[in-house]
Order: structure tokens, then sequence, then C-alpha cells
């Protein structure tokens, strides 16, 4: 059994294709995967795909890259985080594919 512990299927690219994801899931035997929130406006589609899909599990949090989107408190996480199939806060993101790298 496989777990994909950071995902992004509420994206747009994504969001459209579930049911061929879910398929090309079971292929590779990934038997779950965890929906990563990276803004808070977000959360609710995260949310509620977890809650569709028995498979799927949710964060809540803010990645640090995002700008100009709403900063949630440690309580807004902590009340976020208590519903059903949240199993994580944050979303650090360690994006180096956005270095420039020096030859």
């Amino acid at each position: 059994m496989f777990t994909d512990s950071h995902c992004h299927l509420t994206f747009p690219d994504l969001a459209s294709q579930i049911p061929s994801i879910q398929q090309a899931m079971a292929e590779a035997q990934v038997h779950q995967a965890l929906c990563i929130c990276t803004t808070i406006e977000e959360f609710d589609a995260v949310h509620a795909l977890a809650l569709n899909h028995t498979n799927l599990f949710a964060t809540v949090g803010v990645h640090p890259d995002n700008e100009d989107v709403h900063e949630p408190s440690a309580d807004d996480l902590r009340q976020r985080a208590m519903r059903p199939k949240v199993v994580g806060i944050g979303e650090t993101g360690l994006d180096y594919y956005r270095l420039n790298r020096v030859s």
C-alpha cells in the first residue's frame, strides 16, 4: 500500500480529472492521498474533496510563496484542523525548482 503524501488535486488542471486520477492511483497501488491546502481561501474545496472520497485526506495551511491571501490565525487553523478528515496543519513548500541556479 502506498500513500501520496502531498498532492494538489484542487488545482484547476487536476480538479476536473478526479475520476481518472483515482483510477491511475489504483493502478499504481496508491491507496490514499493527502490533499494539501495552499491558501485558507482554498480550504473548503480541499476539505470537500476529502469528504467526498474515502481515500483522500486534507490539510489546512498557507504556502509561504502565496501573497495577497488571508493569513490565518492559530485559532483559524486549529478550528479547521478539528474537522473530519483533516490530518495536518501547514504547507511548508520546499520549492527548490524556483531557485535561480548559477552554473
